[in-house]
């Protein structure tokens, strides 16, 4: 289990559940570095291994598929209506969408289910209509990460299921090092940070790179790990690194980027894909960066363009590299909107803020105020 995206703002959530709870995660498998995190920070939190989670992979959508889902479903329905039977099962919370078949199980076993939507489902169509749509259905309430998310899922959901959705922008802890200093006339550094696949953006920002006027100017790096199955992403990205005009390297996934982040000049999240309310963008935020992000799902609902950094369109890219050379050669502008960046982090996006804002939020919903 990686640290990237739902499972980051899981680690984050848990924070904030109520202390007299008893909590318990179910995981197809307890290896990575979120079952590290949570074991490390979360001794009392029980840590289930069942390997018949039904997930939504796209393998299932085949003939050989189905038989495997069918097979999952009655696995997870039998053991979902053992455990309620043994103990009482008060609040289910889902963390993704990616758990969708879940749903209907806890639905069917009268289990109250709150699921955390980080995502935006846009194709295939008949997916997202029926996600979105049967998300609403069968949950007792949503959580969405950010306007763009609700609206999304109000797209093709019933009128009746919208007060259902509340919206809670994520938070992350601080990462802001006080104590780094640039090392002075060293090249501008340009960080992004992403699982390494195509709809990150990544070859939008190598092609960004090579239209760079003084590409000797800059420091590039690309941080991050492959997908499941996607290793080859990461085998096309190191040849293409080395057939760029500007200094790259890329780095594997490492759980803590701060030290990355602070030391970066500009954070670059340009994504071709709608994100739902990237993290990475809080964290150039709260490091007091620039950071650039394409105007796509929930970044727009943290960035100010123009005060708290850049916003670039997904598909412009003479005007994404106009953007990196105007804050390669503008120092006091990278650290003008870095500051307001991070006053903004401050004001609204502190793992402190977010936990408040998620306690209250649990604190209405009656399985857990009867809570001792």
């Amino acid at each position: 289990m990686d640290l990237y995206g739902a499972n980051r703002i899981l680690y984050f959530a848990l924070k904030a559940f109520p202390s007299s709870a008893k909590v318990e995660i179910v995981f197809p498998k307890l290896s990575g570095p979120l079952i590290d995190l949570l074991k490390r920070d979360f001794p009392t939190v029980q840590l289930r291994k069942y390997e018949n989670i039904p997930i939504v992979q796209r393998k299932l959508f085949s003939i050989k598929g189905v038989g495997i889902l069918t097979n999952q479903l009655l696995s997870f329905n039998s053991f979902l209506k053992k455990e309620n039977k043994e103990e009482k099962i008060d609040l289910l919370y889902v963390n993704t969408l990616s758990n969708f078949f879940v749903l209907p199980i806890a639905n069917f076993l009268k289990i109250p289910v709150l699921t955390h939507v980080h995502e935006i489902l846009e194709h295939p169509k008949l997916i997202a209509v029926l996600f979105s749509r049967y998300a609403c259905f069968f949950s007792d309430h949503i959580l969405a990460v950010s306007d763009a998310v609700r609206q999304g899922l109000m797209r093709w959901s019933r009128k009746k299921d919208f007060t259902k959705i509340a919206v809670i922008h994520n938070g992350i802890e601080d990462m802001w090092d006080s104590k780094h200093t640039p090392e002075g006339d060293s090249k501008v550094i340009i960080t992004l940070i992403a699982r390494i696949k195509p709809e990150k953006g990544i070859w939008y920002f190598l092609d960004a790179l090579q239209l760079l006027k003084n590409p000797e100017l800059v420091h590039a790096r690309i941080i991050g790990g492959p997908a499941p199955f996607g290793e080859h992403h990461v085998d096309k990205l190191i040849a293409d690194i080395g057939k760029s005009n500007v200094e790259t390297e890329y780095i594997p996934f490492t759980p803590d980027v701060s030290k990355f982040v602070n030391e970066t000049d500009v954070l670059v999240v340009p994504s071709l894909a709608k994100e739902s309310f990237p993290t990475t963008v809080l964290e150039g935020m709260s490091c007091a960066k620039a950071v650039i992000a394409t105007r796509t799902g929930g970044a727009v609902e943290a960035i100010q363009d123009n005060v708290t950094g850049f916003l670039i369109e997904p598909d412009d890219l003479p005007g994404f590299a106009h953007k990196l050379e105007i804050l390669v050669s503008d120092e006091d502008l990278r650290n003008r909107l870095g500051l307001s960046a991070r006053q903004s982090f401050i004001n609204n996006f502190t793992i402190d803020i977010y936990r408040d804002k998620l306690s209250n939020y649990f604190s209405t919903l009656p399985y857990l105020t009867s809570l001792p």
